[in-house]
């Protein structure tokens, strides 16, 4: 009897998992229980008192409490971060109801609250000192408590409703075996939710109502509290039975910390490792900061500051610490020749107000190609971004294109290059490269797919102006040499000769090319000698655009 004093047992329910943290110099105990539900209990030593006597075990919680989550899910590393309210469940129903609808009756807190996305497998707990993280794996597609987003910005239970948001013609899931954070606050010995501040009339964190009149606040304009929403980590990959762990590690900074996750990859056999800042707010920085140190490297181990500045040794500006070369990260390589693509799905996202931003960091090893282009490119609201012949950017909307640059932009299989573009789902691409004049040549890129020229002859679309080569078949490795000749009246500064692949459409880039500036001459094409064997087709083209002054030409690489 006097062992079992030393214990606290609680056998109200049958418990499955446990987990233990300590936050402030206080114990606090976790289990999860059959039916998942997940509860807590608080060894509370600040409530000392002669008829509880001197043994820990009797300053545990009377009962464990049961946890309380938010009523919201949001996936903040989303491209549109979108706090998605919970449905409403009538307390002991399972029928989704409109909130004025509970008519004074309380709702359910499991199937209300994402505790309905909690997974029967073991949590883990984690103390910033500040508050608690609760740590969970989601349940995966297909269960009975799963939630999908709806076209309306909501979240509901039920799959077969029509407007069920769908990604790529599957019906669009809050989460599928996702890790999901939830934070809270130890206040005596309760685990309260954090309280946040969004903008009351629009309800949201980033963005205020229209108008100008939205203030930020705890409360909406119902003195409804705002609460943190339930966060899922989307830059994790799919867990399987509880496989992760979470640590807060220390840095050589005082009062920095990093987080470091560990996740069991199921689908690939192998343990993954994430490194990443925490926020301002004490979340995941999956961005990081550029840090700042001294320009004298005898300071540098001294020296390390979070913005630009002066270094105090040298009086000299501060410099970027450069990034390290053992970071984690992977990245896709596709191999030439071969067809290859990422599709990214955007159905279910919300439609941008103003415009979207899209990027692609590209370490450039062969001339041409498309780097990024929505699914119908040749569409009013299509877009295409890719790399010429010369590893120049260019952007390109169906039958029309630009050169996004007129200087060499990459260097090829060296540097990472950022390509940027900016477009509306209702806008022409035009529109955000602001070209003052639509209608000159480089507004007319008009693809040409003409049938195949027999060898020798050049079938020219400008009277008077052809091309030439010797011989229509030239060794591999020697580099291509051709004449051309233009009509004083279509001479420009920068028409050009491109060399392609047959068949291709002009404005997605030539192989290589030169610029062919006057009545006549010849040019060499430069690098073409790289070009492997096959057959190709050269053309005569005009302004530094694809207006067509000659071709196409065939020529064959032995």
């Amino acid at each position: 009897m006097r062992d079992k004093a030393l214990v606290r047992t609680y056998r109200d329910r049958s418990y499955v998992s446990t987990a233990m943290v300590q936050h402030g110099g206080t114990t606090v105990a976790f289990a999860m229980d059959d039916k998942r539900r997940i509860y807590y209990s608080v060894l509370d030593l600040e409530q000392a008192s002669a008829k509880k006597g001197d043994l820990d075990s009797a300053y545990w919680n009377a009962e464990p409490a049961l946890l309380p989550f938010p009523s919201e899910f949001v996936d903040p590393y989303a491209d549109v971060p979108v706090a998605y309210p919970m449905p409403v469940v009538k307390a002991g129903g399972t029928i989704e109801v409109r909130p004025q609808e509970l008519f004074g009756a309380a709702s359910d807190p499991f199937l209300s609250t994402t505790a309905r996305l909690t997974a029967p497998v073991p949590i883990q707990v984690v103390s910033d000192g500040r508050y608690i993280l609760v740590f969970r794996q989601s349940i995966a597609v297909g269960h009975a408590d799963m939630v999908y987003r709806t076209t309306g910005n909501t979240l509901t239970g039920s799959a077969a409703r029509p407007d069920v948001a769908t990604v790529g013609g599957v019906k669009a899931a809050a989460a599928d075996a996702s890790l999901l954070c939830d934070r809270y606050a130890l206040v005596g010995s309760a685990l309260k939710p954090v309280v946040e501040a969004r903008y009351q009339r629009s309800r949201s964190k980033f963005t205020p109502a229209a108008g100008g009149s939205d203030t930020l606040g705890t409360r909406d304009m119902d003195g409804k509290q705002f609460y943190e929403p339930t966060t899922r980590l989307s830059f994790l990959p799919r867990l399987t039975d509880g496989g992760f762990a979470v640590l807060l590690l220390p840095t050589q900074v005082e009062g920095v910390s990093r987080w470091q996750l560990f996740v069991n990859n199921a689908a690939e056999k192998r343990i993954e490792s994430y490194n990443c800042e925490r926020t301002a707010d004490g979340l995941f920085d999956v961005a990081g900061t550029q840090l700042w140190t001294s320009p004298d490297p005898r300071f540098r181990k001294s020296v390390l500051e979070r913005e630009p500045g002066t270094d105090p040794n040298t009086n000299r500006p501060l410099v970027p610490v450069p990034a390290t070369t053992d970071r984690a990260g992977t990245a896709l390589r596709f191999t030439a020749g071969t067809p290859s693509e990422v599709r990214i799905a955007t159905a279910a996202l919300p439609s941008p107000s103003g415009g979207a931003t899209f990027e692609a960091w590209v370490k450039a090893t062969a001339p041409g190609g498309t780097v990024l282009a929505s699914q119908d490119d040749s569409t009013p609201t299509g877009f295409r971004l890719g790399l010429n012949g010369q590893y120049q950017p260019y952007a390109a909307n169906g039958s029309r294109g630009w050169q996004v640059t007129s200087k060499l932009a990459l260097t090829p299989g060296v540097v990472p290059t950022l390509v940027p573009h900016t477009a509306t789902i209702t806008e022409r691409l035009a529109a955000y490269h602001q070209i003052p004049d639509t209608t000159g040549p480089l507004a007319n890129h008009t693809p040409i797919g003409a049938p195949t020229t027999p060898p020798g002859s050049t079938p020219a679309t400008a009277p008077g102006a052809a091309l030439t080569l010797p011989t229509a078949t030239i060794a591999r490795g020697t580099q291509v040499t051709v004449g051309y000749t233009i009509p004083p009246e279509k001479v420009m500064p920068k028409n050009w000769v491109g060399i392609y692949t047959p068949g291709a459409t002009l404005n997605t880039g030539s192989l290589h090319w030169q610029y062919a500036p006057d009545t006549g001459g010849t040019v060499s094409l430069p690098n073409s000698g790289n070009l492997p064997a096959g057959p190709y087709q050269l053309w005569l083209l005009a302004n530094d655009g694809y207006p067509t002054l000659a071709g196409p030409y065939d020529l064959t690489i032995a």
